[in-house]
């Protein structure tokens, strides 16, 4: 018996880095720091607009190191990110926050090789991956197994 060769391409993202906070104290209102900027750095496929609407901070609203952390749960929970880091740099009496994102890779071309007695065509169908989806390993491994029962 003849076994198909399966080959994924990825498209890998790029991870941005932002310069270190200053490790200045921000100035406080009645002991409140004021969030000044929110920027999102390192995204490729997804707007910045997108992931800012998931954050529960907001530029303007007091500071909460429990917000931020909830942040990061939401951005998490989204599905599109394999890594995320927050930087906050305390300037003109503000704290300014970066989120730092990594996405996670896509799926670039989905490629049989070696596959004489099934048509390419059988084993994207069954396989159910396609191109410019997230890679999810799961359903890799699971196309895997639906496809050695095809043979």
């Amino acid at each position: 018996m003849k076994q198909a060769v399966v080959a994924l391409l990825f498209i890998l993202p790029v991870m941005a880095f932002s310069a270190p906070p200053s490790g200045g104290r921000a100035a406080t209102t009645r002991g409140q720091v004021v969030i000044g900027k929110i920027t999102i750095k390192g995204q490729r496929k997804i707007e910045a607009e997108a992931i800012r609407s998931k954050l529960v901070s907001k530029e303007g609203e007091v500071y909460s190191d429990a917000n931020v952390r909830l942040d990061v749960q939401e951005l998490f929970k989204s599905g599109f990110f394999y890594d995320i880091q927050v930087d906050r740099e305390d300037q003109g009496g503000k704290a300014n926050l970066t989120y730092i994102v990594v996405e996670k890779p896509s799926v670039a071309e989905v490629v049989f090789n070696g596959n004489e007695e099934i048509e390419d065509d059988e084993l994207r169908e069954a396989s159910a991956l396609k191109a410019y989806e997230l890679l999810d390993l799961t359903k890799v491994a699971e196309a895997i197994e639906k496809i050695e029962k095809l043979y």
